[in-house]
């Protein structure tokens, strides 16, 4: 079985930039893409590593379905929806799919 495409932090960036109303700012050690000045991912392209504002269901259908691509962050914020996505391991339709639903709660 072949491997799932890797995307690249370009990639997730160019995906995250399509939606209505999303800017890009930087962000700590990364980048955060923002509708209205919150939130809504950040990107950790050294780590290969992207966090989106996902509601609690969707975080875990998000799981459920892609345990490999998906996963509640480890914190408070993890418990609030907050889920990170391996970009090794996330197809762009999954990646458009997480990012277009999590649009839809700004």
């Amino acid at each position: 079985m072949a491997a799932p495409p890797m995307l690249s932090g370009e990639e997730f960036r160019a995906k995250a930039l399509e939606l209505p109303d999303v800017q890009e700012e930087p962000y700590r050690h990364g980048t955060s893409f923002r509708v209205r000045g919150s939130v809504l991912a950040t990107l950790w392209a050294d780590r290969m590593e992207a966090n989106i504002k996902a509601s609690p269901e969707l975080q875990g259908e998000l799981i459920e379905t892609h345990p490999e691509a998906f996963f509640q962050i480890p914190n408070s914020w993890g418990k609030k929806g907050w889920t990170g996505i391996r970009l090794a391991h996330v197809r762009a339709t999954e990646l458009a799919y997480a990012l277009e639903h999590c649009r839809e709660t700004f």
